[in-house]
């Protein structure tokens, strides 16, 4: 499997581009401080047979936790390469 290209680095300062899921709020800033490369299910099917004969198919994604507020959310907040917030430096 190939891995993707990462969207954010370790240190990235990020911003909130709109609402995530009552998470964030449009505007919060915060810092990635995690990310990971794990391996994700992207098409379903009957396990332990190969790709080709119906079984599931799986690709690489990239993850990231974001610390935007430390009193309201410790644990930081877990990211995707869909999540609507980008670089500010």
């Amino acid at each position: 499997m190939d891995t993707p290209t990462q969207k954010f680095l370790e240190g990235d300062l990020v911003v909130a581009t709109k609402d995530y899921f009552g998470m964030l709020k449009e505007g919060d800033v915060g810092v990635i401080v995690d990310a990971f490369c794990h391996e994700v299910c992207t098409v379903g099917g009957v396990i332990g047979r190969s790709p080709e004969d119906g079984g599931p198919q799986h690709a690489m994604e990239w993850g990231y936790i974001g610390l935007f507020d430390a009193e309201t959310r410790p644990q930081g907040v877990r990211l995707d390469r869909l999540s609507p917030v980008q670089v500010v430096s």
